[in-house]
């Protein structure tokens, strides 16, 4: 009972969205409210608290925010630059056909940065540039936030990983467990894992949009014609994915696997080697539903307004690249500048006076403080007037507007619910929602593993919270369940990634940095049948092994 009281503000603003269509700003206002009044009148939480954790919420919501912002900007200041136009035909270059378009861009590309970056860095590149090759902005966001489902668990350079270990540390040493061994199993298997489930999502991927977004150019021989192309883009990611998480650990599966796969996918598609001899492409823009289009304030719909200003494509493409040198630069330890990045810092300690609450954001470090940078260098790069920099900022400011209220309010839901646990309730609601799952009894908690986390990257927006916050968890239930404790946390890994990617938040920042406001509902109608399937073949595949090994 407790676990449905618990989880109906989230349950609410999920219907809100995907069957009433109410946009993420307003329905997150509601699940807000509805998250206090069960702290206050069920759990028994103080006044205090739900406005402390609430503004601690609010706080954690500006490297979000940061980022998005970034990412517009750089979006922006091409866009009246005229760079646009010009990477467009660069990639046209390569392949008119948009489902290759879609496996370079959307698929490797996206996941290069992932791990790189993660945070949100992925979709907030990668959809605004499918958007800039001509694919609807309801399409560009919705694939990109589901290829971005693979990569996750190794994003940010291993992070995820990095916080499940951190979460399970004592328990394994409790145990006597070789610490080094168990994280060997434990990314080997996460690496498997999501070749069984992102193999098969390439597939569901280039379905959604043929078919729902194909208009009269949709058909099954597309479809069909294009599936071993489709299966080489994967494998081009997950073969050097895994050799990198068998081989050097957690850190580098997700970019190398996006590095190799982009110059092996780039290669084949100029030599049209296993592709198609017909090429595909979206209906006449003109015909395309309007939810599909990007508002009418945004950059990409703008189009009519950029500049016809001659520049080559590196030079178009240039600020991409020194997004993509400056993310690595600054991620990869070995070159010595994270230290130095990550020292500049806002930080407050036991923030309202409740010790361990304890905010940082380290700002230089943030991929909005390098996106933006970028941005203003680009300025002067391009040579645009200097009233053209005023303007790029307020049309971006602009288009923060609807992000600043879901995020804010859905992080502010977020910190009630996990700092929730009173006197009279003394477990919070996350974790009551946690262990209802965990609680079905045999061999089936190898299915439902990765739901926990999901859970927990659903509510919090990442991989890595949802690993520290329910990693323990889940190796505790794999222990009393007698199964193997390394295959339990690698679903918990992957469960997360998928989770990641149907976050509110993370949907509504993909939304922001693609001009596409408030049409996070319609997105999450899709991607959250991806996600299930993904989740669902990954637990059977997992089931399938337990049962063939023990």
């Amino acid at each position: 009972m407790l676990a449905l009281i618990a989880s109906s503000p989230l349950i609410l603003v999920v219907i809100l969205m995907t069957a009433f269509n109410v946009s993420a700003k307003k329905a997150l206002p509601i699940g807000f409210v509805l998250t206090v009044a069960i702290g206050l009148g069920v759990w028994k939480m103080s006044s205090s608290g739900i406005v402390i954790y609430s503004v601690f919420g609010f706080l954690n919501a500006i490297d979000i925010l940061f980022i998005i912002f970034g990412a517009v900007l750089i979006l922006n200041t091409m866009q009246h630059a005229g760079a646009v136009k010009v990477i467009s035909d660069g990639f046209n270059n390569v392949s008119t056909d948009k489902r290759v378009q879609l496996m370079v861009v959307g698929f490797l590309f996206g996941s290069f940065m992932e791990g790189a970056a993660g945070f949100g860095a992925a979709a907030a590149l990668a959809g605004p540039l499918l958007i800039i090759l001509g694919f609807p902005p309801l399409a560009a966001v919705s694939l990109a936030l589901i290829f971005n489902m693979a990569p996750v668990s190794f994003g940010a350079v291993g992070s995820p990983v990095a916080g499940a270990m951190k979460a399970i540390e004592t328990l394994l040493k409790a145990d006597g467990v070789n610490t080094d061994v168990f994280l060997q199993d434990f990314v080997a298997k996460t690496a498997i894992l999501h070749v069984f489930g992102g193999i098969p999502i390439i597939i569901v991927a280039l379905f959604i949009m043929i078919f729902v977004f194909g208009g009269k150019n949709r058909s099954f021989k597309a479809l069909l014609e294009f599936v071993p192309f489709a299966l080489l883009s994967g494998f081009s990611f997950f073969i050097p994915s895994m050799i990198a998480a068998y081989y050097l650990g957690p850190d580098l599966p997700s970019l190398l696997g996006g590095f190799i796969g982009l110059g092996v996918i780039t290669f084949f598609a100029r030599k049209k080697i296993l592709l198609p001899k017909t090429t595909w492409d979206f209906e006449d823009p003109k015909l395309w539903k309007e939810e599909w289009l990007a508002n009418k304030d945004s950059a990409q719909a703008s189009a009519e307004e950029e500049k016809s200003v001659p520049h080559s494509l590196f030079m178009s493409f240039l600020p991409y690249i020194l997004v993509t040198i400056a993310i690595v630069a600054t991620r990869i330890p070995e070159f010595g500048l994270k230290s130095i990045v990550t020292s500049p810092k806002i930080s407050i300690q036991d923030f309202g006076g409740i010790a361990g609450l304890n905010y940082v954001f380290p700002f230089v470090y943030s991929p909005g403080f390098i996106f933006t940078v970028i941005a203003l260098i680009m300025h002067f790069v391009y040579k645009m007037p200097a009233k053209e920099l005023k303007t790029t900022w307020s049309v971006t400011l602009k288009q923060m507007s609807g992000a600043i209220i879901a995020t804010t309010l859905g992080l502010a839901i977020v910190q009630i619910m996990l700092h929730s646990a009173t006197a009279v309730i003394t477990k919070d609601m996350l974790r009551i929602m946690a262990e209802a799952i965990s609680g079905v009894s045999g061999k089936m908690f190898l299915v439902l593993s990765p739901f926990v986390g999901v859970l927990g990257a659903f509510m919090s927006g990442s991989n890595t919270t949802s690993n520290i916050l329910f990693a323990a968890l889940q190796y505790q239930s794999a222990l009393l369940s007698g199964l193997p404790t390394n295959l339990i946390v690698s679903l918990q890994n992957v469960g997360g990634a998928v989770g990641h990617s149907i976050c509110i938040n993370v949907v509504v920042s993909a939304c922001a940095t693609s001009g596409i406001i408030n049409r996070e509902g319609r997105i999450l109608r899709i991607n959250i049948l991806v996600a299930l399937v993904y989740v669902l073949i990954v637990g059977s595949v997992a089931g399938l092994y337990y049962l063939h090994q023990y």
